[in-house]
């Protein structure tokens, strides 16, 4: 409709100057033929003025339409702008609310312990809760016995077979390195120590593995592969299998080097032998499940464990007949 009165408005202008243009002809002496003329050519001028209005309508409702479209488009930009940035400020203050709710816990925790525990044993259990990067689930290790004679003496080769899922609680990639320590005096002879290593269900290559040099005072020997990067909030499972030597009555300390959910520990019995005793023990404030079967026994923790917490178990074996258990 607004179209209409607009062409209409037009072509009223239009003819109403045809007419202008016309007057002094209409004071002509034979005002009969000139105004037979007159209305012949005020015909004329009618045509051109309604094609004229018609095509500058036209121009003007093509003109006021793109700038309609224009300004549409100008204020979707606007609005998907505004709509991002409000997003991106959300971000930040959820952000900034679990960083305060972090600080929060920490200075609760400072403000209930501070004063009864001593300044660095204070310092230590805070690095060790607050300032971890990663967190351990579904660790498992299976160990299986079996009997060998080394330089005269009977001893048991211990195959370990591990396996754990590791996740990074930080934000940001991770480097994080998997360590493999024992007593360098039990060491295999004649075997390599590390069989395999997966990370994600991917071999890595042990030629790039290191062994850490013999240094006085330090029993232990520590080998590493090179670390790997975990993304932040990300996750990687790894498998591996090790061994090394012990005795058929021994001891050993298994603790863990990050938080994590609980460990379990599968026991196989060696061939030709009878378990005489098994015992497993929490270290920590933790409880220990041990459960019994014929081929071996299972020490389960399911709490979660916090970093130099762990198990400690003791076996002892006696050969039943020496003759068909050793090699």
């Amino acid at each position: 409709m607004e179209t209409f009165k607009t062409y209409l408005i037009i072509a009223m202008i239009g003819f109403i100057l045809v007419i202008i243009r016309h007057i002094p002809e209409l004071y002509s002496l034979d005002f009969k033929i000139a105004g037979l003329d007159i209305f012949d050519k005020l015909t004329d001028a009618l045509w051109v003025a309604v094609f004229i209005s018609l095509l500058i309508g036209h121009l003007i409702e093509q003109a006021s339409y793109e700038k309609i479209k224009h300004t549409i488009r100008d204020m979707s930009m606007h609005i998907e702008s505004a709509i991002h940035d409000a997003l991106e400020h959300g971000r930040n203050i959820l952000r900034a609310n679990d960083d305060a709710t972090v600080r929060s816990q920490q200075n609760i925790f400072v403000a209930a312990f501070r004063k009864t525990i001593p300044q660095d044993v204070f310092d230590a259990a805070n690095k060790v809760i607050f300032g971890t990067k990663f967190y351990r689930t579904n660790h498992q290790h299976s160990w299986r016995f079996k009997v060998l004679q080394i330089d005269g003496l009977t001893r048991l080769a211990v195959n370990v077979t591990a396996s754990y899922t590791i996740l990074n609680l930080t934000g940001t990639p991770e480097d994080f390195a998997i360590h493999i320590q024992f007593e360098r005096s039990n060491k295999p002879p004649n075997s390599p120590v590390v069989k395999f290593i997966e990370i994600d269900g991917k071999h890595q290559d042990l030629s790039k593995m290191k062994e850490s040099p013999e240094v006085a005072g330090d029993p232990n020997v520590v080998y590493e592969v090179p670390s790997i990067v975990i993304p932040g909030d990300g996750r990687v499972h790894i498998k591996l299998e090790f061994q090394f030597i012990r005795k058929l009555e021994d001891r050993e300390i298994w603790l863990s080097a990050y938080p994590e959910d609980g460990m379990e520990l599968r026991i196989y019995d060696p061939d030709n032998c009878r378990r005489i005793e098994f015992k497993a023990d929490a270290i920590g404030p933790l409880a220990v499940q041990t459960t019994q079967s014929e081929d071996g026994v299972t020490a389960l923790i399911r709490e979660t464990m916090l970093p130099f917490q762990g198990l400690s178990f003791s076996w002892e074996y006696e050969i039943i007949n020496a003759s068909s258990a050793l090699p």
